[in-house]
């Protein structure tokens, strides 16, 4: 998670979690297939987080997390824990089934209002999201100036001119500033 990685520290690293990985597996394992059940992620992958550090950046970049969630969300669908893998497997094709209809045609399935509850659609795909004042304050001068720059219209004459502000606005590229 620090900013910069050294050289030595990511072989130092790899050797020391090489070591554990290793010496954890001689002790459970044993080289036996029926134990490898025993080598959970947690132990295993660490032995290669240096290299990948080398190859992709920190691990803060990448990550299993998408598998796992997908993992999660599969165990959820077994619904038949007499024949749990079978169920599983069934519940992994299903999914790839319908992922594969809805690329293939994109209008099969309508469009959900892609915006959250709260949020103020300006049009353009422009949208103003929460959270926002709960009320109206009075704009500085350079505010102002900016406004009636932007808008001649702004310049009514009636002041003072009060605003709500909002915390974020989503750009027509879904980009959130």
């Amino acid at each position: 998670m620090q900013e910069e990685i050294y050289q030595s520290e990511l072989h130092e690293a790899h050797k020391l979690l090489t070591e554990f990985s290793d010496s954890y597996e001689e002790l459970y394992v044993q080289q036996r297939a029926d134990r490898l059940h025993f080598v959970r992620p947690s132990i295993h992958v660490p032995s290669h987080m240096a290299p990948e550090t080398e190859q992709v950046g920190p691990g803060i970049i990448y990550s299993q997390w998408a598998i796992e969630r997908t993992i999660r969300n599969l165990g959820e669908e077994i619904k038949q824990h007499s024949d749990p893998y079978a169920n599983l497997s069934q519940c992994g094709l299903r999914w790839c089934q319908v992922n594969a209809l809805k690329a293939m045609i994109p209008g099969l399935v309508p469009v959900e209002n892609p915006l959250p509850q709260g949020v103020l659609d300006l049009g353009d795909e422009y949208s103003l999201l929460r959270a926002m004042d709960t009320a109206a304050r009075e704009v500085w001068p350079c505010e102002k100036d900016a406004l009636v720059a932007y808008e001649p219209a702004f310049e009514c004459g009636l002041l003072p001119l009060k605003v709500v502000c909002w915390a974020r606005l989503r750009l027509p590229n879904h980009q959130v500033v």
